[in-house]
């Protein structure tokens, strides 16, 4: 793709993108003002939150995000595993244990990278704006790094499946750090006009835009850095490369199907928001009439201007009236309920109250903490299933393959190597989620028990190996806890032998107890037959 199209391309995404930047400062105005530079721009460290006058959305869009942040991608616990998608291989004892080296390997660069900062923002760009979009590359020293971009900053585009692969990141940057970053590389073409400007004014700003795109012919990601004078015949490519994988996660909240940008729980709830913002607005009004009322005076009975200030003195003419509060009644305590209302759905609408459904109390029994997480798993699936194709998948075979080109993965079992792997997920949720289908196990378990005491055989009928095994990988047990088969099966022979030297010996003594028995009886008719 010539610069020409490539910037004719990036131009129309963009223009598909117009009626977005409006709603997004809308969002960004009452939900995350630290972002709120869409299509209002500000200079640097000036009030951003003037426009608030409740910050029950902001709070709630927090919480969302963390409650996001601590069941998708915890920090403390591996939220993946890895798996070739057939059942027989992961099963094999050398595929087994590497999965799980492996996924811990890929875990610890994870968290050794500033990752779980990133996550944390991606969140809650998607509470706000309805897409996070995540930026994963190659790091010299920590393996990986990971950047989250605010979404006003880029363009995407769509593949036919629906998924992002195209990303344009638009930014400015001076000629100093131009020349900084590609100066030295003889790979890059510096712009005449970047080169005068470094010389004679190095703060001199540019556009620049990072376009990332399907690479057809080559079955891989091409990236241009291209200077943009938004005409294509006179922008220019300063480095020209390519990507093994797509570096861009770029996951939507909810997506119309006609859309590519994402909507959010905020969109939701703007409405509430709005209308919240304007109730306690009017209430504060009203309450501060009612403590410091508007007054009423003669036009000429006071010597001088009138001083409201405690303490104040202000002398009058005899005879002139004095001055009284206009008291207008106001029933402040009317909005009380109504903005309590308005809070308690936006909290809803940001999904406040299902991320406090595993905190249960002391008391709660064990049907009520199932319930209450079926609960959770029913309301959040659609979105734990976006996150799932649209950023962790995607992110763990990204991390995956640096690593490998880095040599950080090896030991490959030749099962496992004309089988990809695939990043399967075990963060609470998921973990919850499949331990249904455990406890549906147990409890065929239980019920079964009591039909067992009536005839032992129905447990024939039934495979408890891989009943086990299953319950196992449902709760996420450790692989290498899990005993290999040749182990599995010299422990099962050796009881076996000691059950048959068991039976050998018992048969061996009763026949000691019955030759004991017999021997008197023998010896008396030996007696007699001498006698």
């Amino acid at each position: 793709m010539e610069v020409r199209d490539l910037i004719k391309r990036k131009n129309a995404l963009k223009s598909d993108r117009a009626n977005w930047e409006n709603y997004w400062q809308d969002l960004a105005d009452y939900i995350l003002p630290r972002k709120n530079q869409v299509t209002n721009k500000t200079e640097k460290g000036s009030k951003r939150n003037l426009s608030i006058f409740d910050s029950t959305a902001i709070r709630a869009n927090v919480r969302l995000a963390a409650g996001l942040h601590s069941t998708l991608t915890s920090p403390v616990t591996r939220f993946f595993d890895l798996t070739t998608g057939r059942a027989n291989i992961d099963d094999q004892d050398k595929v087994r244990l590497f999965r799980q080296n492996t996924a811990d390997n890929i875990w610890n660069v994870i968290q050794n990278s500033n990752f779980q900062t990133e996550i944390h923002e991606v969140y809650i760009d998607l509470g706000c704006f309805g897409t996070g979009p995540l930026f994963v590359e190659d790091d010299k020293k920590k393996v990986v790094n990971f950047t989250a971009y605010p979404i006003v900053d880029l363009i995407i585009g769509e593949g036919l499946d629906g998924i992002v692969n195209e990303v344009h990141r638009e930014f400015k940057w001076t000629a100093r750090q131009i020349m900084s970053k590609w100066g030295k590389d003889s790979k890059a073409v510096i712009p005449d006009e970047v080169e005068r400007a470094f010389k004679s004014d190095p703060e001199k700003k540019f556009d620049l835009v990072h376009s990332i795109f399907p690479d057809e012919v080559r079955d891989n990601f091409k990236s241009n850095y291209l200077l943009d004078n938004g005409d294509g015949g006179k922008s220019a490519v300063i480095k020209t490369g390519f990507y093994h994988e797509f570096p861009w996660m770029v996951p939507r909240w909810a997506k119309d199907s006609s859309e590519m940008y994402g909507r959010s729980a905020g969109m939701e709830t703007l409405p509430d928001i709005r209308t919240l913002n304007a109730v306690v607005k009017t209430d504060l009004k009203g309450r501060q009439k009612a403590i410091d009322p508007p007054l009423q005076a003669p036009d000429d009975g006071f010597l001088r201007r009138i001083n409201l200030t405690p303490g104040a003195v202000n002398r009058k003419r005899n005879g002139s009236d004095s001055i009284e509060p206009i008291i207008t009644g106001p029933r402040v305590d009317l909005s009380d309920s109504l903005i309590e209302k308005l809070r308690s759905d936006i909290r809803e609408g940001f999904m406040n109250d299902l991320f406090t459904l595993m905190n249960v109390g002391d008391r709660a029994t064990a049907r009520e903490i199932d319930e209450r997480v079926q609960q959770q798993l029913r309301t959040l699936s659609p979105i734990l299933g976006r996150m799932h194709t649209e950023l962790l998948r995607p992110l763990v075979d990204r991390v995956f393959g640096i690593m490998s080109r880095r040599g950080l993965i090896t030991d490959i079992p030749e099962e496992i190597e004309n089988n990809n792997l695939e990043a399967v997920f075990s963060s609470p949720l998921a973990r919850a989620q499949k331990s249904q289908d455990a406890n549906i196990v147990l409890q065929t378990f239980q019920m079964v028990a009591g039909i067992a005491q009536v005839d032992p055989n129905v447990f024939d009928n039934f495979d408890l190996d891989k009943a086990s095994l299953f319950v196992a990988k449902s709760n996420g047990y450790p692989q290498d806890l899990l005993r290999a088969e040749d182990e599995i099966e010299g422990i099962r022979n050796g009881r076996a032998q000691a059950q048959e030297q068991q039976i050998e010996s018992e048969q061996q003594n009763q026949q000691v107890d019955q030759v004991a028995k017999v021997a008197p009886a023998v010896a008396q008719m030996e007696q007699a037959r001498n006698a």
